[in-house]
């Protein structure tokens, strides 16, 4: 065999190895992606490994999951079904209580004809999932990079709040937090906690 022939080779046995991996490794929920980073939490352009982790994952990790809707979600209270206290059409709406900190996320299929809305008409759909509650700004959020709605800071009935709107597979998913207590920091970890499976 000449040279050529054996680097070929190589790269077969090479290529059906790697894809054995990731087949078993899919398989049993465990894929890992290699990403670079870099900034205040990644100094040096350290890799990180970031796990795609299922539902036992979570549970296993103290996370209220919700398999329905393909997410799972650390709070510091328990979150209960309020749909039906509610006179909004949610196809999920969940909340939940902890001291002066209330807790709630919310979920609406995007209706039909959406899709077809302009990049503005869009923009201010996921707007309106919040209604009139002050200013925005319009972001990516996560680790998919989601198209998102930021409300800022506004008032509810005496409480300080901050929510966001998040657009996955035809669903937008409003997670929202009302405190008169560091809103900034129980919000950020709220949402950091807001896990997509």
């Amino acid at each position: 065999m000449n040279t050529t022939t054996i680097k070929r080779l190589f790269l077969i046995i090479l290529s059906v190895f790697t894809l054995s991996i990731v087949v078993l490794f899919t398989a049993t929920g465990i894929v890992q992606t290699i990403g670079m980073y870099s900034g205040d939490s990644f100094k040096n352009n350290k890799i990180r490994y970031i796990s795609q982790r299922n539902e036992t994952y979570y549970k296993s990790k103290g996370y209220q999951v919700f398999s329905e809707y393909q997410f799972a979600v650390k709070c510091p209270a328990i979150l209960k079904e309020v749909s039906r206290q509610s006179n909004d059409n949610f196809d999920f709406n969940y909340e939940g209580s902890n001291d002066d900190t209330f807790y709630q996320i919310m979920i609406i299929r995007i209706p039909d004809g959406t899709r077809d809305m302009s990049k503005n008409e869009y923009r201010e759909f996921l707007q309106n999932m919040f209604g009139n509650k002050g200013g925005g700004k319009h972001v990516l959020w996560g680790e998919e990079n989601l198209p998102a709605y930021l409300l800022d800071d506004y008032v509810q009935d005496g409480y300080k709040g901050r929510g966001i709107a998040v657009e996955r597979n035809g669903r937008v998913y409003a997670i929202n937090i009302l405190t008169n207590s560091n809103l900034k920091a129980k919000f950020n970890g709220f949402t950091n906690n807001f896990q997509f499976f």
